[in-house]
């Protein structure tokens, strides 16, 4: 086959020939105007042709390079360099059946969105060259890559595991060796964040939620009077809100069944924001739909900066309704069924470090005396050498009878 030029849209084109498929010759643009520099563009095809060397002419047929590249790399004595780039395995083919495999594992939607986002800012990070293709995975570059995020230990934490996980799935794909995120060795694993002691009463959460943008104050009322988590929203239908009764359903995700919290109250002030937002809804209608839980994140901050409360996050709502709770005289059980707990001990372990007067409601009514390193869930807990001293320098140790006692008694 001769290689002819045709001008198209002022723009010199060629086929080129390839061995793909059946082998038919495709059109493409060469890149130039200047009949010229397009000869030398065709005059380069035809050499290639020529010499059988194809591999070059195929990327160009399957748009994996362009004839002006092609021709650049020639000019510049580059051919080779751009053979091996066309070898290069891209990451993002392999995103979307990453998630895929994830939902299908019980990943909620939410979360998914939350894993593409995150993978999206750490491949392509402000301060350090995006991250295009497989082999640029390597120890050193997930170690930079988590330095340049500029997020707390504990998201820099979530962001490796995540990584880890898409890294063993390109692994299963046959087209990396290793995990190189689950290199011990020489990537060190961030700390979790410490525990938060953060709660507010129920007029601070009102104000947030009246300083929000409108759209966001059903969302941050339905998060800030129940006990829900942020991934909780997009999940939430109609018929999980029973407004007559004023309490909530939260399904939770499919893969921890503790998760499912049934009868959730809703605090008497987030009630209205909740009636609006279920106005002309139908059962299986999701309340809200459409928003991104980065996106919640961020008018979270905006309302908290205009309420201007401080150091107060989205999930310290969660401790805030737990105590207001606790301190109304509900049961430790009860509140540890709202807040979809695993276990009893799960919450008195938490809620027993907060404030004095919590401490002394949790203590009083699970029958554990205070100093006592026991919880609800095991009152048989071994007690510890400094307890056993203590207890043996005393003349008679005290004895726990079971009985409920008030705040004062403790």
């Amino acid at each position: 086959m001769s290689i002819k030029l045709q001008q198209r849209g002022g723009t010199f084109s060629i086929y080129v020939p390839n061995t793909v498929g059946k082998g038919r010759p495709v059109l493409r643009a060469t890149g130039y105007a200047n009949r010229t520099t397009a000869l030398k563009v065709a005059t380069m095809v035809a050499n290639l042709r020529d010499r059988g060397e194809f591999e070059l002419l195929n990327a160009v047929a399957e748009g994996k390079t362009t004839l002006f590249d092609l021709y650049q790399a020639q000019v510049q004595n580059k051919q080779q360099v751009l053979k091996k780039l066309l070898k290069r395995v891209a990451i993002s083919p392999f995103l979307e059946p990453w998630l895929k495999s994830c939902a299908a594992n019980g990943l909620s939607d939410a979360s998914v969105s939350l894993y593409r986002s995150r993978m999206e800012k750490l491949f392509a990070p402000a301060t350090l060259a995006p991250i295009v293709y497989v082999d640029q995975l390597t120890e050193g570059t997930i170690i930079n890559l988590i330095a340049a995020l500029g997020v707390s230990s504990g998201t820099a934490r979530q962001y490796l595991h995540e990584l880890q996980s898409l890294c063993r799935f390109l692994v299963a794909q046959g087209v990396l060796s290793h995990n190189p995120a689950a290199n011990r060795d020489l990537i060190r694993v961030p700390k979790k964040n410490k525990a938060r002691r953060r709660w507010v009463r129920d007029n601070v959460d009102r104000a947030i939620v009246e300083a929000a943008d409108p759209e966001y104050q059903g969302v941050f009322a339905f998060l800030h009077g129940t006990s829900a988590d942020r991934g909780d929203v997009p999940r939430l239908r109609r018929r999980d809100v029973n407004l007559d009764q004023q309490y909530v359903d939260i399904d939770g995700n499919n893969k921890a069944a503790t998760r499912r919290r049934m009868r959730v109250p809703v605090e008497p002030w987030a009630l209205p924001y909740l009636v609006r937002a279920c106005e002309g809804l139908e059962p299986e209608d999701l309340v809200f739909d459409g928003l991104s839980l980065d996106a919640i994140s961020r008018a979270h901050k905006r309302a908290t900066k205009k309420a201007k409360v401080k150091n107060y996050w989205l999930r310290d709502s969660r401790h805030s309704y737990a105590i207001r709770a606790i301190l109304r005289g509900a049961a430790i059980a009860d509140v540890s069924a709202w807040l979809g707990h695993s276990s009893l001990a799960t919450t008195y372990e938490t809620y027993v470090h907060f404030d004095g007067e919590v401490k002394q409601i949790l203590v009083a009514g699970s029958g554990i005396r205070e100093g006592e390193g026991g919880t609800p869930s095991a009152p048989s807990a071994p007690v510890s050498a400094r307890r056993r001293r203590s207890h043996a320098n005393s003349p008679v140790a005290p004895q726990a009878t079971g009985r409920r006692r008030s705040p004062k008694e403790a």
